[in-house]
């Protein structure tokens, strides 16, 4: 059995920050090459980034700022998503029941 492997490389030249963009399709897995910054010359990977995602990126004037975008915006879902999740559990008594 031959397992077809979806993955696009878009390098990116006129970003100041990101180097290049290699998208999984089938893993929905995001590999970044950065140039710049905390990260500069190491390849970061994100997991979960939707195929919407990724293409919201990549046809963006500034791509390096609609990663961190959506890279923002995904953190701030996860935290209030944990924080939302510690509060149910807490030994506080601010639920009514």
């Amino acid at each position: 059995m031959v397992k077809e492997v979806l993955k696009e490389k878009i390098v990116i030249e006129n970003s100041s920050l990101i180097e290049f963009l290699i998208y999984d399709y089938e893993a929905e897995f995001l590999e970044v090459k950065y140039k710049r910054g905390k990260h500069k010359g190491k390849i970061r990977g994100y997991e979960s980034i939707t195929l919407q995602d990724y293409k919201e990126i990549i046809n963006s004037e500034s791509v390096g700022r609609q990663l961190l975008r959506t890279l923002s915006h995904r953190q701030k879902e996860e935290s209030s998503f944990l924080e939302n999740f510690k509060n149910i559990f807490s030994n506080k008594s601010n639920t009514p029941y």
